[in-house]
């Protein structure tokens, strides 16, 4: 086989670049979650590696023939809900995978009063319009199976 050249070695380097990209960063998701019958969203973030294996997993589900994801647009809302899902039961099984976590701060007050679920000042604080703080992950971790719903999926 020849060289593939200049216009091969340019797509390569960009699918690299693609798959690295891809492979780094945060993924935020808001997940459904409830304290004392009351339900709320909980926004987190995962690690981009994290994520990888669970879209692999969908893309086993919801692709099709000669295309290794979904296509069909009719699918696509069930499939971002089976992610969703994924993303629950990845963190209900590893709680210490969320690397950032906010909620409303009537939720936060909540969280703290009944599991001690604390607040952090990692970041910048909200403009009072956005109704979010955040909170101390390891704190949040040991009681992530109790609040977050759904049901576990078998793949």
């Amino acid at each position: 086989m020849g060289s593939p050249g200049p216009y091969g070695t340019a797509l390569r380097a960009q699918s690299q670049g693609m798959s690295r990209f891809l492979h780094t960063g945060h993924h935020e998701a808001l997940l459904p979650a409830q304290v004392a019958d009351q339900p709320f969203s909980l926004r987190v973030w995962i690690e981009m590696s994290d994520l990888v294996p669970l879209l692999k997993r969908l893309d086993e589900r919801f692709g099709e023939s000669g295309q290794p994801y979904c296509t069909k647009l009719e699918r696509v809302p069930e499939a971002q809900g089976v992610l969703l899902e994924m993303i629950a039961e990845l963190l209900r099984a590893q709680p210490q995978k969320v690397r950032r976590a906010c909620v409303p701060v009537s939720v936060a007050d909540r969280l703290l009063a009944d599991f001690g679920i604390g607040r952090i000042d990692a970041y910048p604080a909200y403009p009072p319009p956005i109704d979010q703080v955040d909170l101390d992950p390891a704190d949040l971790a040991v009681h992530l199976r109790t609040l977050l719903l759904g049901r576990p999926i078998l793949l």
